[in-house]
């Protein structure tokens, strides 16, 4: 797919995330997976559409598949990980936020916050949130709280609600409403592209002679 249809597909699927029309924009998403390969920030997407809609391994599965493609994408382990503590699968999720803290050490260097903390943020990547190496620390003990008590047998499989987890806090999970963005000069771009194709061309709604062949020069053309 010409990169430029791609952009155009993936801006309109995020004007349809803003008006709430979700089934929309996830059936935008999926046409962008049929049309183009797959990328791991297009799987997170709709990973977290699903988990809007309360559909846990569905959302799941996606957080896996974008994993698999970029094993780099800390943020992904992390939401996954999330997931897993909500279905009561608590060893994957110790796993996950091991693994998570190993890339985000890793790709600290990359998309690091500035702050020495370590922390990703992936606002330079389109995503508006900031991942802390202190709430996946958080997530691991918590999951491996879950682990070594008997509340582990008695958890709910798909509540979809945020969990208390024991005293120590939280689980802390990136919110439903946030995604993978186009980059905003070029979402200008293909907003511009959009209504130059749905623009009208007119002269104030006068005729104007655009072009006129001299009877004497002999090409009377189509119109004789």
């Amino acid at each position: 797919m010409p990169y430029v249809r791609q952009i155009k597909i993936q801006n309109d699927a995020e004007e349809r995330f803003d008006a709430r029309d979700f089934d929309l924009c996830l059936a935008m998403y999926h046409e962008l997976c049929f049309l183009s390969k797959p990328t791991a920030k297009l799987q997170f997407n709709i990973g977290q559409l699903h988990l809007r809609e309360g559909s846990l391994r569905e959302s799941v599965s996606w957080f896996e598949s974008a994993i698999r493609i970029d094993p780099f994408l800390a943020v992904a382990y992390f939401q996954a990980g999330s997931i897993y503590i909500r279905l009561g699968r608590f060893e994957e999720a110790r796993k996950a936020y091991i693994r998570c803290y190993d890339v985000a050490l890793r790709r600290g260097s990359v998309l690091s916050a500035g702050d020495g903390t370590g922390d990703i943020d992936y606002h330079q990547i389109g995503l508006k949130y900031r991942l802390c190496c202190s709430d996946i620390q958080q997530n691991q003990r918590l999951s491996e709280c879950w682990i070594n008590t008997s509340l582990a047998m008695t958890r709910p499989e798909t509540s979809c609600a945020p969990v208390n987890l024991d005293k120590e806090g939280k689980l802390v999970i990136v919110p439903e409403g946030l995604i993978f963005r186009v980059p905003e000069e070029i979402a200008k771009l293909a907003r511009r592209m959009k209504a130059a194709e749905t623009a009208e061309w007119r002269f104030r709604d006068e005729a104007r002679v655009v072009a006129e062949v001299p009877r004497d020069s002999g090409r009377m053309g189509a119109w004789g």
